[in-house]
């Protein structure tokens, strides 16, 4: 082959394939890799979803826009990545910890993390928690030019360390299901 040839072949593919070129949409890459601009969604947007151990109620926060997180102050802390998956980030010298491994997806497109907290002292507390992804229409930094915005949303936040205390007069009753309820369909 002649180079011109050579150069007009290399050319065309550059033009039917694009490579890295041509940038995939936030919300495919959240879905399938639950990684936002090739990094793992940062802990500490995970951590926003989870309340205080003493408050057990649906989530205060239920949405952020991971966008406007990435490469903040705010979410600076290093983030650790473990072969087994999981994404970590440590606080402060007294030992906390927070981490979670992302498990999969379900068919209607809810992500299923394993969250672990661990606190200042000796209690390591798991969750289940379900998030999905959309994306939704703002502005960018300075206000002039219309936006897409990758949100991440709370559907759902179970315990693993056991259920709450059953109120006064009521009976508890423990559940061995791994049926997690609120999630059908």
């Amino acid at each position: 082959m002649t180079k011109a040839l050579r150069g007009l072949f290399l050319v065309g593919i550059f033009l039917v394939f694009p490579g890295e070129a041509s940038a995939e949409s936030p919300l495919a890459e959240a879905d399938r890799d639950f990684t936002f601009k090739g990094q793992p969604i940062h802990p500490g947007l995970i951590r926003e979803f989870q309340n205080w151990l003493s408050d057990y109620r649906p989530p205060i926060t239920v949405t952020l826009d991971v966008g406007a997180a990435y490469d903040t102050n705010e979410y600076a802390n290093a983030v650790t990545q473990t072969n087994d998956g999981g994404v970590s980030i440590s606080s402060g010298d007294s030992g906390e910890r927070f981490s979670y491994k992302h498990l999969g997806r379900l068919d209607n497109g809810v992500h299923v993390l394993h969250v672990f907290d661990k606190t200042g002292g000796t209690g390591t507390f798991q969750s289940l928690m379900f998030v999905q992804f959309d994306i939704a229409k703002g502005f960018d930094r300075d206000g002039a030019k219309p936006s897409e915005r990758l949100l991440m949303s709370v559907v759902r936040v179970y315990a693993l360390n056991g259920p709450p205390p059953a109120p006064s007069g009521s009976r508890a009753t423990k559940s061995r299901s791994k049926v997690v309820p609120g999630l059908s369909g």
